[in-house]
């Protein structure tokens, strides 16, 4: 399962949604914003920092970019 960690009005983290929706992959999101600082710290923990958004998590992995997320969604299809 790919969890997409974005945030409000992010035109990056709307591309990532509308890639996925097109591939017909199934993704979680979760609003950054909306995190409580005891969940954002435990995704710290799991992760690292959080630099920017989008946040993607696939199957437990970090995906850092758009390489990556191709080579999921290609995977996963």
């Amino acid at each position: 399962m790919l969890t997409i960690y974005s945030i409000p009005n992010c035109s990056a983290c709307a591309q990532v949604k509308q890639l996925c929706t097109q591939a017909g992959v199934e993704f979680q999101s979760v609003d950054l914003m909306d995190m409580s600082s005891v969940e954002m710290e435990s995704l710290t923990e799991q992760y690292g920092v959080i630099r920017t958004a989008p946040f993607l998590v696939a199957d437990g992995k970090v995906l850092k970019n758009n390489v990556d997320l191709r080579e999921y969604l290609n995977e996963v299809k």
